[in-house]
């Protein structure tokens, strides 16, 4: 009968339009004032101790997420994705309305922010397209409605607030029937897009859907840090209502920067405004569920509860939703009367919940030690690797020792012998660089002393060594002597030998005509030489790429050059080397970057 008469009472007061919270309390108190006898004080507790919880917070900061969002631009995104994923489809952008709202309420957590959010840009272009206006709108307001069931939604907050429900339960709920909803949504508007033949979007192209993935990929990973967060048990939902609402603003503010720092405040005062809102509705609902259930429990035996909850009426209902919301209540009924019964609520205990967690700690124990164990195996078969690569140059500088020794004998027999001495000299030339290249060999693996020296005399000495040593129809240009000398730290022997792989890589793309700059810059920190030549160019996926050991584009060739000169600017100058810009049948241009010094 009470039942009833509430119901009334509610009932009539909202068909005078009044708003919903104020008719659910003017329905309380009416109740409670009138046919109870109820204090005063008892009302004021239950108002306070009936949203003193922490998963009521989820819903302000979940709010606030939508709102950035919103504001943010991710839903043009996500809609730019969806279209390009399914847009070629019948009712291609029907499908994509869909499935960006199954995306923004995922991240959002609100059906009317999905609606605002996806129907305001998606609406006009479906009538543009040729789409009638209530087949987009039916879309829009149908699949806007996805953010009640799909995770995390605030409306699951609100309830689990007011009946005492797990949040994480209620997440978990509404997964599979969220994308079982959006299934049959899409369903329907591709039977009735290929019905009525409405319009279709080109097929995007692979580059295309993944271009479109790449602008839209920060907005989608809210849905991993929020569902991912939760499931794996990182955070709560509250914690992760938190922790969306701080990424949605730096995605919004700082990675798309869609949404000016002078819109937060604006932001702000909006989510708390709807906040307000809610939370009142909230309690009210609390106190009309408090009339609505039988608050004369009389406890009969307990086992591991403190007697300070047992003697407390209100931390004795808390902790009775807490069983409650663990595990279902078990009533116990009397054979000669179903009038008479016992309710036994039970929880956890300690040893429960440590068996429960305990699987989860093994795999993390085991996935650990499989991690330590490959990081492990690959520094020590990095460590290998540079024992091999340094025992091959020991014994190369060991091979190129005893002949060289030889040549040095024969050049000064050609030196007394009755011989075009120009000729000799230019041998001598290049013994004298064999035998530095011998010295660079011996150096690798060992320790390098760097010394301060003139950048544009090094650079400057390789350069006019290569260039008598080029074809004629390839210039060599270089405007080190030109400038203000320029001094770091660096080996001279092995900067030499980088210097010149550079030089002769680009000379194997030039293939036999075109020219080659050798550029010295400075900035205030840094000194820049830049090798640049009019070759073939690399392809942007490999600028990365020729700095690894072994690959090569060329038919012959160990495809070792470029990696033994990133081994020397990176690991022996904590220096920087790398491709700053190349175009296919124009050139290339690479850059090494050293820490500039001053003379004291």
């Amino acid at each position: 009968m009470n039942a009833a008469i509430i119901f009334g009472i509610l009932a009539v007061l909202m068909l005078t339009g009044m708003p919903i919270s104020i008719s659910l309390g003017l329905t309380v108190l009416t109740f409670l004032f009138t046919m109870t006898e109820v204090p005063l004080e008892s009302v004021a507790l239950k108002l306070f101790t009936g949203i003193e919880k922490f998963e009521i917070m989820a819903i302000p900061f979940f709010i606030l997420a939508g709102n950035f969002l919103t504001h943010g631009g991710v839903a043009k995104r996500m809609i730019n994705f969806a279209t390009a994923m399914v847009g070629h489809w019948y009712g291609g952008l029907g499908l994509a309305g869909v499935v960006a709202c199954a995306l923004f309420a995922a991240v959002s957590g609100s059906s009317p922010a999905t609606v605002v959010a996806i129907g305001s840009i998606l609406l006009p272009a479906m009538v543009r397209a040729g789409f009638p206006n209530r087949f987009g709108a039916g879309i829009i307001t149908t699949a806007g409605a996805l953010g009640i069931l799909i995770p995390p939604s605030i409306v699951m907050v609100m309830y689990s607030v007011a009946t005492n429900t797990s949040v994480g339960a209620l997440f978990m709920a509404g997964v599979v029937p969220g994308l079982a909803l959006a299934a049959t949504l899409g369903g329907v508007t591709w039977y009735r897009a290929r019905k009525f033949d409405y319009p279709r979007q080109p097929k995007a192209s692979f580059a295309e859907r993944m271009k479109a993935f790449r602008d839209s990929v920060w907005g989608l990973l809210l849905i991993v840090v929020v569902m991912g967060g939760i499931y794996t048990g990182i955070f709560t939902p509250t914690e992760a209502a938190a922790m969306s609402a701080m990424y949605a603003f730096i995605v919004a503010v700082f990675v798309y920067k869609d949404m000016p720092l002078s819109d937060v405040p604006k932001v702000l005062l909006n989510s708390a405004n709807m906040s307000a809102m809610l939370l009142y509705i909230i309690t009210n609902a609390v106190l009309f569920s408090f009339i609505m259930t039988n608050e004369n429990l009389e406890v009969l035996q307990f086992h591991l509860v403190p007697e300070k909850i047992i003697d407390h009426p209100d931390r004795l209902r808390r902790q009775i939703d807490k069983f409650t919301a663990e595990n279902t209540p078990r009533t116990v009924r009397f054979w000669w009367s179903n009038d008479h019964y016992h309710i036994i609520f039970y929880g956890r205990s300690a040893l429960l919940k440590s068996l429960y967690y305990f699987p989860y700690v093994q795999i993390l124990v085991i996935t650990a030690f499989i991690l330590l164990g490959f990081i492990a195996f690959r520094s020590s078969k990095h460590d290998e690797q540079n024992r091999v690569w340094i025992g091959l140059a020991k014994e190369t500088a060991h091979q190129l020792g005893t002949p060289t020794s030889s040549l040095l004998g024969w050049i000064e027999y050609l030196r007394s012998q009755d011989v075009d001495q120009s000729a000799v000299e230019e041998m001598n030339k290049d013994l004298t660089h064999l035998m530095k290249i011998v010295d660079r060999f011996s150096k690798i693996g060992s320790e390098t002393p760097l010394t301060p020296a003139n950048i544009n005399e090094v650079v400057g000495e390789s350069v006019m060594y290569f260039r008598k040593r080029i074809p004629r129809n390839v210039t060599l240009d270089y405007n080190g002597l030109a400038i203000a000398p320029v001094q770091a730290n660096i080996n001279a022997a092995l900067f030499e030998w980088v210097v010149e792989n550079l030089m002769k890589n680009s000379l194997d793309a030039l293939q036999g005509h075109g020219s080659i700059d050798v550029r010295i810059s400075s900035d205030d920190k840094n000194v820049m030489i830049d090798v640049k030549d009019t070759g073939k160019g690399i392809p942007k996926g490999n600028w990365k790429r020729i700095f690894e050991p072994g690959f090569t584009t060329k038919t012959r060739g160990w495809g070792l050059g470029l990696s033994l000169s990133r081994r020397i600017v990176e690991d022996y100058h904590q220096g920087k080397i790398g491709v700053t810009e190349s175009e296919i049948g124009k050139g290339t241009t690479i850059r090494i970057t050293l820490k500039r010094i001053f003379e004291e």
